[in-house]
C-alpha cells in the first residue's frame, strides 16, 4: 500500500505546478481489491492525500469482487486510473495496453 501511496503523491506532483484549487478538482478514479485488510487504510490514505492535493478528487472502487465488477470496463478498453489488483482476476485482466506511465495518464493533462 505504500508504494501505491507514493504513485499517487508522484502523479499529483506532475501537474503544471499552479498550485491553484480553485478549479473543479480533477477526478482520479481507483480500482482496490480490498481483500483482508478492509478499506480503513485506503480511505484514511486517500482523506490525506486530498487534504494535501485539493486539485484531486479521488473514486475509490474498493471491495472483495471489484476485479469481478470493473472486469467489462477493462474490456471495453475503460479501466480506472490506478489499479491494485489482488484476489481473482488479478491474472486473468490483461493490463499492458495501459501501462503509460506515471506523468503521461491523459488525466492529468489540461
Amino acid at each position: 500500500m505504500i508504494l501505491a501511496l507514493l504513485s499517487l503523491t508522484t502523479l499529483a506532483s506532475c501537474g503544471d505546478g499552479s498550485g491553484s484549487s480553485k478549479a473543479a478538482p480533477k477526478t482520479f478514479e481507483l480500482q482496490i481489491f480490498a481483500g483482508g485488510y478492509g478499506t480503513a487504510p485506503w480511505t484514511y490514505a486517500f482523506q490525506k492525500f486530498e487534504k494535501a492535493h485539493p486539485e484531486y478528487e479521488i473514486i475509490a472502487n474498493m471491495d472483495n469482487n471489484v476485479n469481478e465488477a470493473m472486469a467489462n470496463r477493462w474490456r471495453g478498453g475503460n479501466p480506472p486510473d490506478f489499479v491494485f489488483l489482488d484476489g481473482a482476476l488479478s491474472n486473468q485482466i490483461d493490463h499492458t495496453d495501459y501501462d503509460v506511465g506515471l506523468c503521461g495518464d491523459a488525466f492529468l493533462e489540461e
